[in-house]
């Protein structure tokens, strides 16, 4: 892959043999009689929580789950969790809050209360959940995604590379600034619930 991208590219071998993975336990949440396991930030897990938290307590499902009263409270939700997730969720290790804080009631309740954002860009398809739980209650939640992609296709590989990167913002002393060493956000959410200790749920965005 480093022959094919060339002198080009900004990233060499010494960073590829300098990177390790960050194993870090599953957040475990309460809701609707299960238990929710979902991954720590900067992952997606913590704006997932957030949703499935508020609607329990701020949608309104008086019309039906259906309904346009429901999706539109959902919606709302929704906007204010994404607004709020560029300025809250990042990489605890580099001073981003914790998912306790991120989770508490009255956090919750602020970003309920917040005024509605600006109208979000439409983003563009790229990503891919696949969710499966059997009747044995095996349970896997998988998500892959390029972002938007780079629109690099590797010709001797074949795929197409990701634009990841476009997560941290290029300029420094920012709250998702680029750092070495720094885990960038990302969307990405594989969720099980479980109840009395086995897969009843699986999700993911």
């Amino acid at each position: 892959l480093l022959e094919e991208l060339g002198s080009g590219a900004l990233f060499d071998a010494r960073d590829l043999a300098a990177y390790r993975p960050r194993v870090e336990p599953a957040l475990a949440e309460a809701w609707e009689g299960m238990t929710l396991l979902a991954p720590p930030p900067p992952a997606g897990g913590v704006p997932l929580l957030q949703f499935l938290l508020l609607a329990t307590r701020r949608g309104d499902f008086s019309g039906g789950m259906a309904s346009f009263r429901a999706m539109d409270s959902l919606g709302h939700l929704l906007c204010r969790i994404h607004d709020a997730r560029a300025r809250t969720v990042g990489d605890p290790a580099f001073g981003a809050p914790d998912a306790s804080r991120l989770l508490a009631p009255d956090h919750l309740e602020s970003l309920a209360d917040a005024p509605p954002p600006a109208e979000p860009a439409a983003g563009d398809a790229g990503t891919t959940q696949l969710c499966v739980l059997d009747a044995e209650g095996n349970a896997v939640s998988i998500n892959t995604s390029l972002g938007y992609n780079a629109g690099v296709f590797s010709g001797r590989w074949g795929f197409p590379l990701n634009n990841a990167l476009s997560c941290f913002d290029p300029r420094p002393g920012r709250f998702e600034s680029l750092e070495p060493g720094k885990a960038r956000y990302t969307g990405c959410a594989p969720v099980v619930g479980l109840r009395d200790g086995a897969a009843a749920l699986v999700a993911g965005a």
